[in-house]
């Protein structure tokens, strides 16, 4: 199980593996990233979306629409980078597997909710 691939698996089969995994007595981190991220994801619609408004109304009066597009794009940019370093985090069990992949989502949404009221 540590050199599959679990992107081709589904939820159900993953829950699967996480239970052959504590039987065998190995490291389950690796597979309960990827059920967290699977759903932290659904939410990066949602998250980005209320993100990308806050930045559009409150950059595009001062510098334009363009720029505010800029920025939008190097804020999904800097939201995946920092998904990749929390998962990577998770897998390696440094942080706990079910939370490391939503610091990014809580991270991004108070940014979010922090442009949304200043405008």
């Amino acid at each position: 199980y540590t050199t599959m691939q679990l992107d081709h698996l589904s939820i159900k089969e993953l829950k699967n593996v996480v239970k052959n995994l504590k039987i065998r007595g190995q490291s389950t981190s690796r597979v309960l990233t990827e059920i967290s991220f699977r759903y932290a994801i659904s939410f990066l619609n949602f998250i980005l979306i209320f993100l990308s408004i806050s930045l559009g109304q409150n950059l595009s009066s001062q510098y334009g629409k363009l720029t505010s597009f800029i920025y939008t794009i190097v804020a999904l940019i800097i939201y995946w980078i920092t998904l990749s370093f929390c998962r990577t985090l998770g897998e390696l069990s440094i942080i706990p597997p079910l939370v490391s992949v939503w610091i990014p989502n809580i991270l991004f949404f108070m940014a979010g909710v922090v442009l949304y009221f200043k405008k």
